[in-house]
């Protein structure tokens, strides 16, 4: 199986990443495509109805329903991805969205290598990246050598459960965790979502 997992954390990488989907489905027979991140999780229903490229997406943290994928995947065994948690899947041509019952702790991120880049194929490609990205620096870096790199989970700041490695206290940790959140902040979700899907139809009559 080949199986490609593609970051779809802030909302405006989404025409992106669903590109990115189709066109490895459409050159690759039989390629799987996973989804992560803040946006694919909170939108994991609509991206599998509209997008047929993509396979999964899981939803909130994956550090354990992403090995419990990878094994059913490795022993073409579709009929245990209803126990894995958090994953969000088709049956049938219908998404099934699993229960969200698993949060990483912090005895595991504590335990965790960030920076083992001998594990990603072709990792010496990403120092010979030029970093450009107008949001992250005021002027491009003049060379390559320089890449973008988080060394470890979350943020700094304190997370919604007080622990400094569960992420900010904000809006997308309280929507993509199962936790609480206000009519108003859900609204502005579906507005971004509403937006990065103009933004997809408006890159492909473009071509």
């Amino acid at each position: 199986t080949r199986w490609f997992l593609l970051d779809l954390h802030w909302h405006y990488q989404l025409p992106a990443v669903l590109d990115l989907a189709a066109r490895l489905k459409a050159e690759l027979e039989g390629a799987v495509v996973t989804l992560g991140g803040f946006t694919a999780s909170h939108f994991a229903a609509d991206i599998l109805r509209d997008h047929p490229a993509v396979t999964h997406v899981i939803r909130g943290d994956a550090e354990v329903p992403l090995v419990q994928l990878a094994a059913a995947l490795a022993a073409g065994r579709d009929d245990v991805l209803e126990r894995i948690p958090n994953l969000a899947w088709r049956r049938d041509g219908a998404a099934v969205l699993n229960e969200q019952g698993y949060v990483a702790d912090e005895g595991l991120l504590s335990r965790l290598c960030f920076s083992r880049f001998e594990l990603l194929r072709h990792h010496e490609r990403y120092v010979q990246l030029r970093l450009n990205d107008p949001d992250l620096l005021p002027e491009p870096v003049p060379r390559s050598g320089t890449f973008y790199y988080n060394p470890g989970r979350g943020c700094g700041l304190p997370g919604a459960d007080g622990a400094r490695w569960g992420g900010c206290r904000s809006l997308c940790q309280t929507a993509t965790r199962g936790r609480s959140w206000s009519r108003g902040s859900r609204a502005a979700m579906r507005w971004l979502w509403s937006w990065s899907e103009s933004s997809v139809q408006a890159s492909t009559a473009s071509r």
